[in-house]
């Protein structure tokens, strides 16, 4: 008995790899079919050891290189629906598998009839796409499905079938390697138009009417900077009476190439959203209100809204900087300028101390947002 067991020890072991569940046709996986209007494959069916099988009739696939006792395929079956049904192919992982694919009409799974049509590379990333009219509703059609090399036993894929509708039933719509339309024109494929002077870095642009052209891109142009500054200069000089609202004038524009003033007012452009601050710098010999505004004028030069900020009782400096900002829309043509109302018993002068090094004490500036 010892010895006995030592010759069993001692023979070869052999293990034979499990075919996939799909191996055959009477294993086909079910497929099922929607009726959305899209169709988009998600669930992933993947297979190894798969081997060849006759399918049943010797109707062997017609495409796909398909080579008879080499080619190791795997099954899945579907329930038509509707006599129009397409079948989509699409990658299941990072990696592309070179599949082809062919249907049966089928009695039975051990029983199939004539091939209803073959495919291999018609749907996206050369994966299978397979379009179907006249069908017979309720007949069980078994799909075969094998790569391209007859080397490989092992694959991966997601598959989905959409009921279509009748083409007659689709008036108005025309489709290009598809019977059945989505919308007015449904290319299922590359488009490429030949007329309209094609070229390389060109883009389709349409005249007034819908006539399409080719046309070169034209350079990126970065929108106009719409932006202005304008200050006072050391030993510039104002005087601003009391008790009424004064405009201020500034002596210096700077941003130069943008839209420069020394006038005092700034003029809408364009329509947008702009913002606006202003800095005034003046001497003060006793205590006084003091009001900073920056003001919206229309083209009729009436006010239309203002911004203001007030110091009640601003106590006595040689300098003192008062300040306003705002963000406000304006309409093309609006003006914007800055007004100094103080209840001093003296007049102010703007712009009374200064030095280089501390110049434009007194300022004026903004841009346009959006």
């Amino acid at each position: 008995m010892k010895r006995f067991f030592t010759l069993l020890f001692l023979l070869p072991i052999v293990v034979q790899a499990q075919a996939p569940v799909n191996d055959l046709p009477c294993g086909s996986i079910t497929i099922p079919v929607v009726t959305s209007a899209t169709c988009v494959p998600t669930t992933i069916y993947q297979w190894a050891n798969a081997t060849y099988s006759s399918g049943g009739t010797g109707d062997y696939p017609l495409c796909g290189g398909f080579t008879q006792g080499s080619s190791k395929d795997v099954w899945f079956q579907f329930t038509a629906t509707n006599a129009n049904c397409t079948i989509l192919f699409d990658k299941a992982y990072t990696v592309s598998h070179d599949l082809a694919a062919s249907v049966y009409y089928a009695d039975q799974c051990s029983l199939l009839y004539d091939q209803v049509t073959c495919n291999d590379d018609d749907g996206p990333a050369n994966y299978p796409q397979i379009s179907m009219n006249g069908l017979v509703v309720n007949a069980l059609y078994l799909i075969r499905v094998w790569q391209f090399n007859t080397a490989i036993d092992s694959g991966s894929v997601k598959i989905c079938i959409i009921a279509e509708p009748n083409p007659e039933d689709l008036p108005g719509k025309t489709g290009i390697n598809t019977l059945y339309p989505s919308t007015t024109l449904d290319v299922n494929g590359v488009v490429k138009i030949r007329g309209g002077a094609p070229g390389a870095n060109k883009v389709l642009t349409s005249d007034a009417i819908g006539n399409a052209s080719w046309k070169p891109v034209p350079p990126y142009v970065a929108p106009a900077k719409i932006a202005f500054g304008a200050y006072n200069q050391p030993g510039s000089s104002q005087v601003i009476s009391g008790y009424s609202y004064t405009k201020i004038l500034f002596t210096e524009a700077e941003e130069i190439g943008v839209a420069n003033f020394s006038n005092g007012v700034f003029t809408a452009p364009e329509t947008a959203l702009y913002h606006f601050e202003t800095f005034v710098t003046i001497p003060l010999q006793s205590a006084t209100d003091v009001y900073l505004r920056i003001v919206v004028k229309n083209v009729s030069d009436n006010v239309i809204r203002s911004y203001e900020s007030t110091q009640k009782n601003s106590s006595a400096a040689s300098e003192k900087t008062f300040t306003v900002s705002t963000t406000t829309s304006l309409v093309a043509g609006n003006k914007v300028e800055v007004q100094l109302y103080h209840t001093s018993g003296s007049s102010i002068n703007i712009g009374f101390q200064g030095s280089l090094g501390v110049d434009r004490k007194t300022r004026f500036q903004g841009y346009k947002i959006f």
